[in-house]
Protein backbone atom coordinates (compact mmCIF):
# COMPACT_ATOMS: atom_id res chain seq x y z
CA UNK A 1 0.00 0.00 0.00
CA UNK A 2 1.25 3.46 -0.89
CA UNK A 3 1.53 5.88 2.02
CA UNK A 4 2.77 9.17 0.55
CA UNK A 5 3.96 12.34 2.28
CA UNK A 6 3.72 15.56 0.27
CA UNK A 7 5.80 18.64 1.05
CA UNK A 8 4.82 21.39 -1.34
CA UNK A 9 4.51 25.08 -1.87
CA UNK A 10 0.95 26.32 -1.51
CA UNK A 11 0.59 27.19 -5.20
CA UNK A 12 1.55 23.64 -6.26
CA UNK A 13 -0.25 21.76 -3.50
CA UNK A 14 -3.65 21.55 -5.21
CA UNK A 15 -2.54 19.73 -8.33
CA UNK A 16 -0.25 17.38 -6.39
CA UNK A 17 -2.97 16.56 -3.85
CA UNK A 18 -5.32 15.74 -6.70
CA UNK A 19 -2.86 13.28 -8.21
CA UNK A 20 -2.30 11.55 -4.86
CA UNK A 21 -5.99 11.29 -3.99
CA UNK A 22 -6.82 9.92 -7.46
CA UNK A 23 -4.69 6.87 -6.75
CA UNK A 24 -7.16 5.91 -4.00
CA UNK A 25 -4.47 4.54 -1.74
CA UNK A 26 -3.81 5.38 1.90
CA UNK A 27 -4.73 8.98 2.75
CA UNK A 28 -1.64 11.12 2.04
CA UNK A 29 -0.04 13.31 4.68
CA UNK A 30 0.66 16.91 3.76
CA UNK A 31 3.11 19.62 4.82
CA UNK A 32 2.18 22.73 2.87
CA UNK A 33 4.00 26.05 2.81
CA UNK A 34 7.22 27.71 1.73
CA UNK A 35 10.65 28.14 3.28
CA UNK A 36 10.90 24.52 4.43
CA UNK A 37 14.36 23.36 5.42
CA UNK A 38 15.20 19.85 4.22
CA UNK A 39 18.08 19.78 6.70
CA UNK A 40 15.73 20.51 9.61
CA UNK A 41 13.22 17.97 8.31
CA UNK A 42 15.89 15.26 8.30
CA UNK A 43 17.20 16.14 11.76
CA UNK A 44 13.91 16.86 13.54
CA UNK A 45 10.88 15.51 11.71
CA UNK A 46 11.93 12.46 9.65
CA UNK A 47 11.35 10.09 12.56
CA UNK A 48 7.65 11.00 12.49
CA UNK A 49 7.31 9.91 8.85
CA UNK A 50 9.26 6.64 8.73
CA UNK A 51 6.02 4.75 8.00
CA UNK A 52 5.52 6.66 4.74
CA UNK A 53 6.45 4.72 1.61
CA UNK A 54 6.82 7.72 -0.70
CA UNK A 55 8.04 11.27 -0.19
CA UNK A 56 6.85 13.73 -2.86
CA UNK A 57 8.98 16.88 -2.56
CA UNK A 58 8.20 20.10 -4.39
CA UNK A 59 11.71 21.49 -4.78
CA UNK A 60 10.47 25.10 -4.75
CA UNK A 61 9.13 24.67 -1.19
CA UNK A 62 12.64 24.28 0.26
CA UNK A 63 15.20 26.93 1.11
CA UNK A 64 18.08 24.68 0.04
CA UNK A 65 19.00 24.84 -3.63
CA UNK A 66 21.15 23.06 -6.22
CA UNK A 67 23.93 20.78 -4.99
CA UNK A 68 23.06 21.41 -1.33
CA UNK A 69 19.52 20.15 -1.94
CA UNK A 70 20.83 17.05 -3.74
CA UNK A 71 23.33 16.29 -0.96
CA UNK A 72 20.56 16.47 1.63
CA UNK A 73 18.39 14.14 -0.47
CA UNK A 74 21.28 11.66 -0.42
CA UNK A 75 21.51 11.98 3.37
CA UNK A 76 17.76 11.39 3.64
CA UNK A 77 18.02 8.30 1.43
CA UNK A 78 20.67 6.84 3.74
CA UNK A 79 18.47 7.35 6.81
CA UNK A 80 15.29 6.00 5.20
CA UNK A 81 16.42 3.43 2.66
CA UNK A 82 12.95 2.02 1.98
CA UNK A 83 11.28 5.29 0.99
CA UNK A 84 10.73 6.23 -2.66
CA UNK A 85 11.76 9.83 -3.29
CA UNK A 86 9.88 11.79 -5.95
CA UNK A 87 11.08 15.30 -6.78
CA UNK A 88 8.58 17.68 -8.36
CA UNK A 89 10.39 20.41 -10.31
CA UNK A 90 7.77 22.37 -12.19
CA UNK A 91 10.10 25.35 -12.68
CA UNK A 92 12.59 23.21 -14.61
CA UNK A 93 12.41 21.70 -18.07
CA UNK A 94 14.40 19.28 -20.22
CA UNK A 95 17.89 20.68 -20.65
CA UNK A 96 18.29 22.22 -17.19
CA UNK A 97 21.51 21.11 -15.52
CA UNK A 98 19.88 20.68 -12.10
CA UNK A 99 17.70 17.85 -13.47
CA UNK A 100 20.72 16.06 -14.87
CA UNK A 101 22.50 16.30 -11.52
CA UNK A 102 19.50 14.81 -9.74
CA UNK A 103 19.43 11.80 -12.04
CA UNK A 104 23.21 11.36 -11.87
CA UNK A 105 22.89 11.25 -8.07
CA UNK A 106 20.43 8.37 -8.43
CA UNK A 107 17.15 10.28 -8.07
CA UNK A 108 15.32 9.09 -11.17
CA UNK A 109 11.76 9.88 -10.08
CA UNK A 110 12.00 13.47 -11.25
CA UNK A 111 8.83 15.23 -12.40
CA UNK A 112 9.73 18.21 -14.58
CA UNK A 113 8.43 20.20 -17.53
CA UNK A 114 8.56 19.26 -21.19
CA UNK A 115 9.97 21.68 -23.72
CA UNK A 116 7.85 22.90 -26.59
CA UNK A 117 4.60 21.87 -24.88
CA UNK A 118 1.59 24.03 -24.14
CA UNK A 119 0.87 24.77 -20.49
CA UNK A 120 -2.12 22.41 -20.45
CA UNK A 121 -0.26 19.61 -22.24
CA UNK A 122 2.75 20.08 -19.98
CA UNK A 123 0.55 19.73 -16.90
CA UNK A 124 -1.02 16.53 -18.27
CA UNK A 125 2.39 15.00 -19.02
CA UNK A 126 3.78 15.84 -15.59
CA UNK A 127 0.74 14.40 -13.82
CA UNK A 128 1.09 11.20 -15.86
CA UNK A 129 4.76 11.03 -14.82
CA UNK A 130 3.81 11.54 -11.17
CA UNK A 131 1.31 8.69 -11.28
CA UNK A 132 3.91 6.45 -12.92
CA UNK A 133 6.53 7.38 -10.31
CA UNK A 134 4.11 6.59 -7.48
CA UNK A 135 3.09 3.21 -8.84
CA UNK A 136 5.96 1.64 -10.79
CA UNK A 137 8.73 4.23 -10.69
CA UNK A 138 9.55 6.54 -13.59
CA UNK A 139 10.76 4.56 -16.60
CA UNK A 140 14.28 4.98 -17.96
CA UNK A 141 12.76 6.28 -21.18
CA UNK A 142 11.23 9.15 -19.20
CA UNK A 143 14.17 10.18 -17.05
CA UNK A 144 16.92 9.74 -19.63
CA UNK A 145 15.74 12.98 -21.27
CA UNK A 146 17.29 14.82 -18.32
CA UNK A 147 20.77 13.78 -19.43
CA UNK A 148 20.44 16.34 -22.23
CA UNK A 149 21.80 19.49 -20.65
CA UNK A 150 22.18 22.87 -22.19
CA UNK A 151 24.97 24.54 -20.27
CA UNK A 152 25.61 28.19 -21.10
CA UNK A 153 28.80 28.93 -22.93
CA UNK A 154 31.56 30.60 -20.95
CA UNK A 155 31.72 34.31 -21.52
CA UNK A 156 35.22 35.69 -22.03
CA UNK A 157 36.65 39.16 -21.71
CA UNK A 158 39.90 40.48 -23.09
CA UNK A 159 42.50 41.45 -20.49
CA UNK A 160 45.07 44.20 -20.89
CA UNK A 161 47.76 41.72 -21.96
CA UNK A 162 45.51 40.45 -24.76
CA UNK A 163 44.79 37.07 -23.19
CA UNK A 164 41.22 35.84 -22.95
CA UNK A 165 39.89 35.38 -19.46
CA UNK A 166 36.77 33.46 -18.51
CA UNK A 167 34.26 35.66 -16.79
CA UNK A 168 32.31 33.99 -13.99
CA UNK A 169 29.50 36.32 -13.04
CA UNK A 170 28.07 35.56 -9.62
CA UNK A 171 24.67 33.91 -9.78
CA UNK A 172 21.91 36.15 -8.45
CA UNK A 173 20.32 35.10 -5.17
CA UNK A 174 17.08 33.19 -5.58
CA UNK A 175 14.74 35.15 -3.36
CA UNK A 176 11.49 34.22 -1.66
CA UNK A 177 8.96 36.76 -0.47
CA UNK A 178 6.32 36.15 2.17
CA UNK A 179 3.53 38.35 3.51
CA UNK A 180 2.02 37.81 6.97
CA UNK A 181 -1.30 39.30 8.08
CA UNK A 182 -3.14 38.96 11.39
CA UNK A 183 -6.85 38.14 11.74
CA UNK A 184 -6.88 40.72 14.55
CA UNK A 185 -4.40 42.60 16.74
CA UNK A 186 -1.90 40.78 18.93
CA UNK A 187 -2.24 37.25 17.55
CA UNK A 188 1.51 36.72 17.08
CA UNK A 189 1.96 38.08 13.56
CA UNK A 190 5.40 39.57 14.27
CA UNK A 191 6.50 36.50 16.26
CA UNK A 192 5.60 34.27 13.32
CA UNK A 193 7.31 36.61 10.83
CA UNK A 194 10.48 36.75 12.94
CA UNK A 195 10.44 32.96 13.26
CA UNK A 196 10.33 32.58 9.47
CA UNK A 197 13.35 34.88 9.19
CA UNK A 198 15.19 33.10 11.99
CA UNK A 199 14.65 29.74 10.29
CA UNK A 200 16.17 31.07 7.06
CA UNK A 201 19.20 32.51 8.91
CA UNK A 202 19.81 29.26 10.80
CA UNK A 203 19.98 27.46 7.48
CA UNK A 204 22.53 29.80 5.92
CA UNK A 205 20.24 32.36 4.33
CA UNK A 206 20.03 36.11 4.73
CA UNK A 207 16.65 37.42 5.87
CA UNK A 208 14.94 40.76 6.25
CA UNK A 209 11.70 41.65 8.05
CA UNK A 210 9.79 44.65 6.76
CA UNK A 211 7.25 46.06 9.23
CA UNK A 212 4.48 47.73 7.23
CA UNK A 213 1.73 48.36 9.83
CA UNK A 214 0.73 51.70 11.31
CA UNK A 215 2.91 51.09 14.39
CA UNK A 216 5.95 49.99 12.36
CA UNK A 217 8.42 52.45 13.86
CA UNK A 218 7.40 51.85 17.48
CA UNK A 219 7.45 48.09 16.86
CA UNK A 220 10.94 48.34 15.39
CA UNK A 221 12.03 50.33 18.47
CA UNK A 222 10.53 47.67 20.75
CA UNK A 223 12.38 44.84 18.97
CA UNK A 224 15.65 46.74 19.18
CA UNK A 225 15.25 47.49 22.89
CA UNK A 226 14.05 44.11 24.14
CA UNK A 227 16.11 41.82 21.88
CA UNK A 228 19.45 43.64 22.03
CA UNK A 229 19.17 44.90 18.48
CA UNK A 230 21.80 47.03 16.77
CA UNK A 231 20.90 50.36 15.21
CA UNK A 232 22.07 50.82 11.65
CA UNK A 233 21.47 53.51 9.07
CA UNK A 234 17.70 53.33 8.62
CA UNK A 235 17.17 49.82 10.02
CA UNK A 236 18.03 47.59 12.98
CA UNK A 237 19.53 44.11 13.18
CA UNK A 238 18.14 41.58 15.66
CA UNK A 239 19.69 38.09 15.86
CA UNK A 240 21.21 38.52 12.37
CA UNK A 241 17.83 39.58 10.95
CA UNK A 242 17.60 43.05 9.42
CA UNK A 243 14.39 44.85 10.35
CA UNK A 244 13.02 47.84 8.43
CA UNK A 245 10.10 50.04 9.42
CA UNK A 246 7.70 50.79 6.57
CA UNK A 247 8.09 49.55 3.02
CA UNK A 248 11.48 49.57 1.35
CA UNK A 249 11.64 49.92 -2.41
CA UNK A 250 15.35 49.25 -2.89
CA UNK A 251 18.16 47.24 -1.33
CA UNK A 252 16.25 43.96 -1.05
CA UNK A 253 18.17 42.01 -3.71
CA UNK A 254 20.81 40.74 -1.27
CA UNK A 255 18.31 38.79 0.83
CA UNK A 256 17.26 35.19 0.25
CA UNK A 257 14.07 35.77 2.26
CA UNK A 258 11.97 38.92 2.54
CA UNK A 259 9.07 38.82 5.01
CA UNK A 260 6.47 41.59 5.12
CA UNK A 261 4.69 41.89 8.48
CA UNK A 262 1.45 43.60 7.42
CA UNK A 263 -0.34 43.65 10.76
CA UNK A 264 -4.11 43.37 11.26
CA UNK A 265 -5.58 42.79 7.81
CA UNK A 266 -8.67 44.96 8.33
CA UNK A 267 -6.51 47.94 9.28
CA UNK A 268 -4.17 47.41 6.34
CA UNK A 269 -6.35 46.51 3.38
CA UNK A 270 -4.26 48.83 1.23
CA UNK A 271 -1.36 46.38 1.61
CA UNK A 272 -3.26 43.44 0.08
CA UNK A 273 -2.95 44.48 -3.55
CA UNK A 274 0.77 45.17 -3.07
CA UNK A 275 1.25 41.57 -1.92
CA UNK A 276 -0.24 39.96 -5.05
CA UNK A 277 3.14 38.68 -6.27
CA UNK A 278 4.57 37.21 -3.05
CA UNK A 279 5.59 33.55 -2.95
CA UNK A 280 3.57 32.83 0.17
CA UNK A 281 0.84 34.56 2.16
CA UNK A 282 -0.15 33.62 5.71
CA UNK A 283 -2.99 34.72 7.97
CA UNK A 284 -2.19 34.32 11.69
CA UNK A 285 -5.05 33.70 14.10
CA UNK A 286 -5.61 32.83 17.74
CA UNK A 287 -6.60 29.43 19.12
CA UNK A 288 -9.94 30.28 20.74
CA UNK A 289 -13.31 29.56 19.12
CA UNK A 290 -14.08 33.29 19.15
CA UNK A 291 -11.08 33.74 16.87
CA UNK A 292 -12.89 31.92 14.06
CA UNK A 293 -15.20 34.87 13.48
CA UNK A 294 -12.14 37.10 13.06
CA UNK A 295 -10.75 34.67 10.47
CA UNK A 296 -14.02 34.79 8.58
CA UNK A 297 -13.94 38.60 8.62
CA UNK A 298 -10.35 38.57 7.40
CA UNK A 299 -11.33 36.23 4.57
CA UNK A 300 -13.64 38.91 3.19
CA UNK A 301 -10.54 41.05 2.72
CA UNK A 302 -8.30 38.26 1.38
CA UNK A 303 -10.75 36.22 -0.69
CA UNK A 304 -9.05 37.25 -3.94
CA UNK A 305 -5.72 35.85 -2.66
CA UNK A 306 -4.29 32.37 -2.16
CA UNK A 307 -3.33 32.17 1.50
CA UNK A 308 -2.89 29.76 4.39
CA UNK A 309 -4.32 30.19 7.88
CA UNK A 310 -1.73 29.52 10.60
CA UNK A 311 -2.80 28.66 14.13
CA UNK A 312 -0.37 28.82 17.06
CA UNK A 313 -0.89 25.21 18.13
CA UNK A 314 0.19 21.63 17.45
CA UNK A 315 -3.06 20.14 18.73
CA UNK A 316 -4.32 18.02 15.83
CA UNK A 317 -7.82 17.68 17.33
CA UNK A 318 -8.18 21.46 17.57
CA UNK A 319 -6.88 21.84 14.01
CA UNK A 320 -9.40 19.32 12.74
CA UNK A 321 -12.24 21.32 14.30
CA UNK A 322 -10.81 24.53 12.87
CA UNK A 323 -10.70 23.07 9.38
CA UNK A 324 -14.28 21.82 9.67
CA UNK A 325 -15.34 25.42 10.19
CA UNK A 326 -12.89 27.10 7.83
CA UNK A 327 -13.61 24.85 4.86
CA UNK A 328 -17.04 26.46 4.59
CA UNK A 329 -15.62 29.69 3.22
CA UNK A 330 -11.90 30.05 4.00
CA UNK A 331 -8.62 28.38 3.17
CA UNK A 332 -7.27 25.43 5.16
CA UNK A 333 -5.53 25.93 8.50
CA UNK A 334 -2.17 24.51 9.48
CA UNK A 335 -0.81 24.22 12.99
CA UNK A 336 2.45 26.00 13.70
CA UNK A 337 4.25 26.85 16.87
CA UNK A 338 4.94 30.45 15.96
CA UNK A 339 8.36 30.25 17.63
CA UNK A 340 9.31 27.10 15.68
CA UNK A 341 8.07 27.16 12.08
CA UNK A 342 9.86 23.91 11.18
CA UNK A 343 7.24 21.89 13.02
CA UNK A 344 3.93 21.93 11.18
CA UNK A 345 0.97 19.56 11.42
CA UNK A 346 -2.10 19.16 9.23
Amino acid sequence: MIKPLLIAKNENAGILKKALVELEHHTPRYLIGSCWSLKSFINSDLKSYMAQTHFVFDDSAFIERGDEFIELLSELREKHEKVTLIIYCNKFKTGDLFLRRLVEAGFTNVIAGYKDSTEIKNCELMLADLREALTDGLSEQKYERFFISEEPEDETVDTEDGNAEVENPENPIEQKTIAVFGSQRRVGTTTFAMSLCSNAVKNGGKAVLVLTGEDAESEQEYLCKHFNGANNDGFITVNDIDVFANEVATGMDDYSLVVFDCGWVQENTDKIEKMQEVDGLYLCCGIGWKDLKHVSSAHLCLQSMTYTVVVNTEDETLLGKYNEELCKNCNEAIGVRFDDVNRIVR
